[in-house]
């Protein structure tokens, strides 16, 4: 990554900030879980060391290493404004299993050492090439040999059409050079909107455009933050999954399934798609994906892999419809995940201290 790219998405950080938050589909906990699921054995995530790529200022390693005091978490973060944040955060929660680094992901040397789990979400899709294969030479170097990793990143065929909105705001952009980031995503929402309106007004275009109109109505109705960072970052580059598995296999490391097993277990959907996707490809459950892809039009994956020598004891055949099409498992990972059952608000109706401690 140039300098000049490092520079202008600092300036898009400090402009926009960054909802950080939790993700549980990336805790140690989840990742262990989920090779398991698939045959493939994984470190104690209670004793883990964990890096985070991309941390912003944390919000998603912070509340991890609260609840597994005896791992450790270092989080990489581009925006130094992030990072200064995050620690702070740290400090003020007394906590001393976890740090933030102000690096680019192209710097991070030999000392930074080995990790049992590495976390990269949102990151892939939002970098270029150079940084693309940093990480996952990062991935390669630094990964325990046992060791899993998530990586997330928007792909086609999906992104496509959500690519049309990214093109519409930056099309809209091309003469705003005056705006800071956050005025480039208003205004570039209400050039959105107002499309989006005229299209509406026709029914022969709202049939035709429907595809458009969802993508249109589902950026309009995100926060600021979101679509500065999602939709109007200098790079924005989706991949099809086959080609995400390339670029694993070239730096040795190997795909496991991902974090919505509804993607990989092909076989929990009726039988006439699974046999269908036998048909096109036996016993290929990568290619098996990328045509599930081409049916379901997927515009998002969340990668779980591991390094190619340990995906070879892999002992759960997903493509064996008798082991998958009995077993629900998306109701089975759900129960891994946390929900937000009550907000703040909600919180007050519980009147003992107690009950609402728990909840």
């Amino acid at each position: 990554m140039t300098t000049n790219t490092n520079d202008v998405q600092q300036t898009i950080y400090s402009e926009l900030g960054y909802k950080s938050m939790p993700f549980p589909y990336t805790t140690p906990a989840t990742l262990e879980a989920y090779a398991a699921l698939v045959g493939v054995s994984a470190p104690n995530p209670k004793t883990a060391r964990v890096l985070e790529l991309g941390a912003t200022y944390g919000g998603n390693i912070i509340s991890q290493a609260l609840f597994n005091p005896d791992a450790t978490f270092v989080g990489i973060e581009l925006s130094q404004e992030q990072v200064e944040k995050g620690n702070e955060v740290i400090a003020n929660a007394g906590l001393t299993n976890v740090s933030l680094i102000q690096s680019d992901i192209a710097s991070i040397g030999s000392e930074i050492g080995t990790f049992d789990y590495i976390i990269a979400h949102g990151v892939y899709s939002w970098v270029d090439d150079g940084v693309k294969e940093a990480l996952l030479r990062l991935i390669d170097e630094h990964l325990a040999e046992d060791g899993i990793a998530y990586v997330s990143y928007n792909t086609y065929p999906g992104w496509h059409t959500m690519e049309e909105v990214r093109q519409l705001m930056m099309f809209s952009n091309r003469d705003k050079a005056q705006f800071n980031h956050k005025e480039k995503v208003l205004h570039g929402k209400t050039i959105g909107s107002i499309v989006g309106s005229q299209i509406l007004k026709y029914d022969n275009l709202k049939e035709r455009n429907s595809k458009f109109l969802g993508a249109l109505r589902s950026v309009m109705q995100k926060d600021e933050y979101y679509v500065g960072h999602d939709h109007l970052e200098p790079n924005n580059d989706p991949v099809y999954f086959y080609q995400f598995n390339d670029h694993l296999e070239a730096h040795y490391l190997a795909y496991l399934c991902d974090a919505d097993l509804t993607l990989s277990m092909v076989r929990s959907f009726d039988a006439d798609i699974a046999d269908t996707l036998d048909k096109l490809a036996l016993n290929d459950h990568v290619a098996q994906e990328q045509y599930l892809d081409f049916m379901l039009d997927t515009t998002f994956r969340k990668s779980i892999i591991c390094k190619a020598k340990h995906a070879e004891s892999v002992t759960y055949d997903m493509g064996n419809p008798e082991l998958v099409n009995s077993v629900p498992m998306r109701t089975i990972i759900n129960s891994f995940t946390y929900t937000i059952l009550f907000n703040e608000e909600a919180l007050s109706m519980f009147e003992n201290d107690i009950v609402r401690d728990t909840f």
